[in-house]
């Protein structure tokens, strides 16, 4: 299923600001036949609702800005957990059903031994009552604090996803569904000073254009076959390079099992890691992931230096001991002066291939979700929309 909604059109002289954008509603979990839950050990994921939505894809006038990697739910946590502090998450972002459970931290859901995190968010949903929502799409160009122009159609499609990714339970067999009763968005938009608007309208029918700069982010996965000891993961990009990306390691079942928790980042027996971006080795030695008699503590600055932070004047919101447990990610700033993209720099090109060692050859197939950002921008003309990725 999927639901589209369109705001403003090629007439409209109206602005919009992209980052007010909010989708709400209200929805129930119930089982496949339509009658509402009862005794069935049960609980959303904790970036429940949002993580029902696989994909969610933005166009400005027809022109497909977002990216299709079909993984918006990881796109959706991971950007929560790094990048909003401990104290937001523990207030406002409460509303949008966050749950930051240290003690959660196994693959797979035990049903003797629930978590505190799952019985909590069990809650939200039992007997099958309503749940109201509301959230911000995390979404490229909607975060830009640029307005949207006049006479500029913006199109949003939501696409669902598998119940696997958003509800978690002992029992893999559960025949469960999620029915959202309505959905709705909401904006602001404005017409500024009548001067300044007539002003910019001259100019736009006149063959101007508005530049329109973003963060664009990215995901892909890469898969690995079991066995594996040592190998080098060839091209996870290539031609223009990201400023910034993520890897972190996924076993299968966490993508397609009720009864696996698909937000556990584990090492699975990691040993070290490092890239190679044309040719040159990025450290010149591989990093050791350690282990937890404080080894990993290398492992562990290298995240948050690449993640935005330093060790004694800020965070990303990971502390040493969710780490290695829960929150293992391998990150790299590819920025000269480690700014994580905080202004702008002429981008790379080339080719990064990504080097991994295990302690030993690993036990079952893994998946690798890979995470990027890029500076692009986007020109809307009166007459186009172009989506620059090398800007």
């Amino acid at each position: 299923a999927s639901y589209s909604f369109i705001l403003g059109s090629k007439d409209d002289p109206l602005y919009t600001i992209p980052d007010s954008v909010k989708i709400f509603g209200r929805l129930r979990v119930c089982t496949q036949n339509g009658t509402p839950l009862d005794s069935e050990v049960l609980a959303p994921v904790p970036n429940f609702p949002e993580a029902i939505f696989e994909n969610i894809t933005v166009c400005l006038n027809g022109t497909p800005i977002s990216d299709h990697g079909r993984a918006y739910h990881f796109k959706s946590y991971i950007n929560k957990n790094l990048c909003i502090d401990k104290a937001t998450k523990g207030s406002s972002l409460l509303s949008n059903y966050w749950s930051d459970d240290m003690t959660e931290s196994g693959l797979k859901i035990d049903g003797a031994n629930l978590s505190k995190g799952f019985k909590e968010r069990a809650t939200l949903i039992e007997k099958s009552r309503d749940v109201f929502f509301i959230f911000s799409p995390m979404i490229d160009v909607l975060n830009t604090e640029r307005y949207l122009p006049p006479r500029t159609q913006l199109k949003i499609d939501l696409e669902r996803g598998s119940n696997n990714l958003s509800l978690l339970s002992p029992n893999p067999d559960l025949n469960l569904k999620i029915q959202i009763l309505e959905i709705n968005m909401l904006a602001r938009r404005f017409t500024p000073n009548n001067k300044i608007y007539l002003e910019n309208e001259k100019r736009f029918l006149g063959g101007d254009s508005y530049i329109i700069p973003f963060t664009r982010n990215t995901v892909r996965y890469r898969t690995l076959h079991s066995g594996v000891l040592s190998t080098c993961i060839p091209s996870i990009f290539t031609g223009t390079l990201p400023y910034h990306f993520l890897v972190c390691l996924l076993i299968n079942e966490q993508l397609c099992s009720l009864d696996y928790n698909p937000y556990i980042f584990k090492t699975h027996g990691l040993k070290s890691y490092m890239i190679s971006k044309n040719g040159v080795s990025i450290p010149q030695e591989p990093i050791p992931v350690g282990g937890n008699n404080g080894s990993f503590l290398r492992s562990y600055t290298h995240f948050v230096e690449n993640t935005g932070s330093q060790i004694f004047n800020s965070s990303n919101n990971i502390p040493p001991d969710e780490y290695l447990d829960k929150s293992f990610f391998i990150a790299y700033d590819l920025t000269p002066d480690k700014c994580m993209g905080s202004h702008s720099h002429k981008p790379e090109t080339g080719v990064i291939d990504l080097h991994l060692t295990f302690e030993s050859p690993t036990k079952t197939p893994l998946t690798l979700l890979i995470l990027a950002n890029y500076e692009s921008c986007v020109t809307v003309s009166k007459d186009e929309v172009v989506l620059d990725y090398n800007t």
